[in-house]
């Protein structure tokens, strides 16, 4: 910061100007998603280990068999949350129905997580592979063990090679969660040992699905996380784009889980943790039948089958919402998923206050009024300050006028009026940036926590705003925040800077137009954080005879 050589201070017009600097590249950021929300459709924005969580009880229930076009004989899994077709071909997991959600906002519950037209077709597909011997892939025709299936036990299924090795599915969906688990078999009858590798992969045909995209603020796509030989749990991902480009991901390691994730829903595979668990994990990318297919794929350790022997592996696939409270219930540090980003310290306490809020509120839109009520009482006292400061510098304008009438366009020397005005007054020029300065990181944090938490989702406010991840359908709650700003920029000292005035006077606009395209829920937070704001300064500039 370059000093003012006649009095040795630093220019506070320089100061003011790094400070809207700092402001203005943030709101660049944050309009560069916004409008790639426009043009796409939706925002696209070493740790702990935690130790396994208790298995819960299993529920299964088998429904009557149906006939599929493409997938053969589909058998039908479900529980309290969820309702999964199995094709006995391949024994793939497909059209999974998550039972507590809807497509659509007003729709019917029944959330369709994988997609049922082809160019976006998910699938959960394992096997086993060997050198020489044939092992269950994803065409396998499978069938029922007709002894075995039936009301209240788990989806049973096998299949025999020509070599002498048979192999068994069980597929058990874990009571009232959005888990399911299952264990592979094999038994050798041939004369000799074999080895063979398990393996499970998650699968999309297309990458993105319609109206999802990634961006540098929340990641969606093939991810997952891996415990390595340090013991520390690490995260990888890769964008559909990167992969498309042969830049695949290929790791080691044990625990954590494997798959693909989307803005609200994931599909993953869930290894155990300690040598049970040690597998090759990758994300990659291939083309089939001239479409292309991403896949986050987990191979555990060979096994050798001794003749006469058998050998079996267990693990669950977890496919639902990314909601923090499921996801940490499912164990395997599943709540990676969520994208906090940057400002997590703040973003992922400011989760948690609105959780409890909305717990006696009933209403997301009221726990961010709430929660916004609460941050404006931790930071009143800063605020307080800063504004007595700001109003005693808008009592010595008349003054600083009187310095433009006379010295004109010799900013050098306004500068050194300026300052001795203020040595005499006790007045510090830059007190009033520090709310400005708090509530940067407070509003990324915001912004992240509307934009990735699963509860917003659907949530309504009041009136036509029923949806609070989405933005205002009538505009009302941006036109309303730009007139909010406009009448805190009202209660400011003007600055002397005309390039500043300028930018000031079109700030109000500019942000209303950025903010049409934001959340209805961060936009109804940075409404009542101004309407907070204008009311605490008016009430101190009134109080100090500014106004």
């Amino acid at each position: 910061m370059t000093p003012n050589h006649n009095t040795g201070q630093p220019d506070p017009n320089q100061r003011q100007r790094l400070l809207w600097a700092v402001a203005l590249s943030a709101a660049v950021l944050i309009v560069f998603d916004g409008l790639s929300m426009m043009m796409f459709g939706r925002h696209v924005m070493s740790g702990v280990i935690t130790p396994p969580m208790p298995k819960p009880a299993i529920e299964q229930v088998v429904a009557p068999v149906e006939e599929s076009a493409g997938s053969g004989i589909l058998v039908k899994l479900e529980n309290p949350a969820l309702q999964a077709e199995v094709a006995l071909t391949g024994g793939r997991i497909e059209q999974v129905l998550l039972k507590r959600y809807a497509e659509k906002l007003g729709a019917e519950k029944g959330y369709q997580l994988f997609a049922n037209d082809v160019a976006h077709a998910e699938r959960i597909v394992s096997g086993w592979q060997g050198a020489g011997i044939e092992g269950p892939s994803a065409n396998t025709p499978w069938q029922l063990e007709a002894d075995v299936n039936g009301e209240g036990k788990p989806l049973v299924m096998v299949w025999r090679n020509g070599t002498g090795q048979s192999f068994q599915r069980e597929i058990k969906p874990i009571a009232d969660s959005y888990m399911m688990e299952i264990t592979e078999r094999v038994v050798n009858g041939a004369a000799l040992p074999v080895t063979l590798t398990p393996f499970a992969q998650v699968e999309r045909m297309g990458g993105s699905l319609p109206n999802e995209h990634s961006s540098w603020v929340n990641f969606l796509g093939p991810m997952g996380v891996v415990q390595g030989a340090d013991g520390k749990m690490v995260t990888h991902q890769q964008g559909f784009d990167t992969l498309k480009k042969g830049q695949f991901i290929k790791q080691e390691g044990t625990g954590g889980w494997w798959g693909i994730t989307s803005q609200y829903f994931m599909a993953a595979i869930l290894p155990d943790a300690g040598v049970a668990g040690q597998s090759e994990r990758e994300l990659r990318h291939d083309v089939v039948a001239g479409k292309d297919r991403f896949t986050a794929r987990v191979a555990w350790q060979p096994m050798v089958v001794q003749a006469g022997g058998s050998a079996a592996l267990t693990y669950q696939v977890y496919m639902g919402p990314k909601q923090e409270a499921q996801l940490q219930r499912a164990g395997h540090e599943l709540e990676r998923a969520i994208e906090w980003g940057w400002f997590v310290m703040i973003a992922k306490p400011l989760y948690h206050v609105l959780v409890w809020l909305h717990a006696y509120l009933g209403n997301w839109g009221l726990a961010v009024i709430a929660i916004t009520l609460l941050l404006k009482i931790v930071t009143f006292p800063l605020a307080n300050k800063s504004y007595h400061a700001m109003a005693r510098m808008k009592k010595l304008q008349p003054k600083i006028e009187k310095l433009k009438e006379r010295l004109g366009d010799d900013q050098q020397a306004m500068a050194v009026e300026m300052m001795k005005i203020y040595r005499e007054e006790k007045v510090n020029p830059l007190s009033g940036c520090w709310p400005m300065l708090i509530q940067i990181p407070i509003f990324f944090a915001m912004y992240k926590v509307v934009l990735v938490a699963f509860e917003f989702r659907h949530a309504p406010l009041a009136l036509w705003v029923q949806d609070m991840s989405l933005p205002d359908p009538w505009f009302v709650l941006p036109v309303l925040m730009g007139v909010s700003m406009w009448a805190q920029f009202k209660l400011n000292p003007p600055p002397t800077d005309p390039t500043q005035a300028a930018v000031f006077a079109w700030m109000p606009a500019m942000m209303t137009v950025m903010f049409l395209w934001f959340p209805s829920g961060l936009v109804l937070y940075w409404l009542t954080n101004n309407v907070l704001s204008v009311a605490q300064q008016w009430w101190i500039m009134r109080a100090d005879k500014a106004i």
